[in-house]
């Protein structure tokens, strides 16, 4: 299965808007898919909301640093009784809107039994979007600064 694991990977890392739908090889059709800003089901839907990226954003680059794999057996906390993985990884594009965005986010992948992704949920800090935008930034960051016992 972790085979499976390294074909999405490799996938993510070569992403691109001529082979986007070579997403419904790796992906369940009823896979759910969360991130900050989104949380949708099944795999068109999926698909439909990487094409927007790409029609929104240029130069979109993922790089995965980590990966851990498990084994269903592995972990009795499993709930969905599937192998899951968690991956480590950098994000880059270009924006008219924002400029050149760059973080470094988190996913938990879920595997069914047939080895393709029944659940994609991404962790990054949504604000890293935010605070590109020219007069939104400046009052978030004042915020932050406001709250935070490090100052930028």
């Amino acid at each position: 299965m972790k085979s499976c694991l390294q074909g999405y990977i490799n996938f993510l890392e070569s992403l691109s808007p001529d082979n986007v739908e070579q997403l419904y090889e790796y992906v369940a059709e009823g896979i759910v898919f969360s991130d900050p800003f989104n949380k949708i089901s099944g795999s068109k839907a999926y698909v439909d909301l990487l094409k927007d990226m790409f029609e929104k954003l240029d130069d979109v680059q993922f790089t995965v640093y980590e990966s851990l794999y498990q084994e269903k057996d592995q972990l009795s906390g499993n709930l969905e009784n599937n192998n899951t993985a968690y991956l480590y990884w950098n994000f880059s594009a270009n924006s008219g809107a924002t400029g050149k965005l760059n973080f470094d986010g988190s996913s938990r992948l879920v595997f069914n039994q047939d080895g393709k992704i029944s659940s994609h949920q991404d962790f990054w800090d949504g604000l890293a979007v935010f605070q590109k935008i020219p007069i939104l930034g400046a009052v978030l960051r004042i915020i932050k600064n406001k709250v935070s016992a490090h100052k930028d």
